[in-house]
């Protein structure tokens, strides 16, 4: 979604409507870390995402452990990094800390880290090491709508 879209009241329905759809695969609704703000508005929003059994994901986080575990009520299904925290990962200590801490952080959240921007097999040797679930970038091929995917992809569960 796009900042602006984040609570628009159809955005939810749009969204269930395209789980039908989808032959049981789970939507999940990707809000840009900028737009998670802990008013009402943006609470009932995720109540109805989560109402209609869709998945929650905030990409683009750079933060740290300490604003993954601020709310419970906001707690996403996924948390993107931010591709700057994989860039390099293997050779940056100080990176590989800050996404432990936030694996460890979103672990207590049952939140489920993605590490974004992966363009090397250390970068994500590192990211497997510090406990991240899924990646995404280069190093695992470049994104393509469904219909162009490789039959084998295309017939996976995601």
């Amino acid at each position: 979604l796009e900042p602006a879209e984040v609570g628009a009241d159809l955005i939810p329905d749009s969204l269930a409507r395209m789980q039908e759809l989808s032959g049981g695969k789970r939507i999940v609704a990707a809000i840009p870390e900028c737009a998670v703000v802990d008013i009402p508005y943006f609470r009932d929003f995720l109540a109805r995402l989560r109402h209609l059994g869709l998945g929650v994901a905030y990409f683009g986080f750079a933060g740290n452990q300490h604003q993954v575990v601020a709310n419970q009520e906001l707690a996403p299904n996924y948390l993107l990094l931010a591709p700057l925290l994989a860039r390099g990962v293997d050779k940056s200590t100080q990176r590989q800390q800050q996404i432990r801490a936030i694996v460890d952080a979103a672990a207590q959240r049952n939140t489920r880290v993605v590490a974004t921007g992966v363009h090397t097999e250390a970068e994500a040797q590192t990211c497997r090491a510090l406990g991240g679930q899924f990646a995404q970038g280069d190093q695992y091929g470049h994104a393509q709508f469904a219909e162009n995917a490789p039959e084998e992809l295309a017939a996976s569960p995601r």
